[in-house]
């Protein structure tokens, strides 16, 4: 018991690192790419917060799987936890 439970509590702090790494290099990564043009003088400052702004949009559009990972992992292990009974 305690080893499934040890197991369990890994996979949810592998779960976490993933899921908020991913999170923070969606905050950073736009301003990265953008800022070389900012400074270059090419966009504004405005130019430059649209940029990630368009970014955000887009990112948020495409996070359903990150948002729904571990709903989907609880899913699986009832299922599989019900598979077992019927065996």
């Amino acid at each position: 018991v305690l080893g499934a439970m040890r197991r369990i509590y890994s996979a949810q702090i592998n779960l976490s690192w993933v899921t908020d790494t991913y999170g923070w290099i969606t905050v950073v990564a736009p301003i990265l790419v953008a800022a070389p043009v900012y400074f270059a003088g090419d966009i504004s400052f405005g130019g430059l917060m649209m940029a990630v702004g368009a970014f955000n949009q887009v990112h948020s559009s495409l996070r359903w799987f990150i948002n729904n990972i571990g709903g989907i992992a609880d899913w699986r292990a009832t299922l599989m936890r019900v598979a077992d009974f019927r065996i």
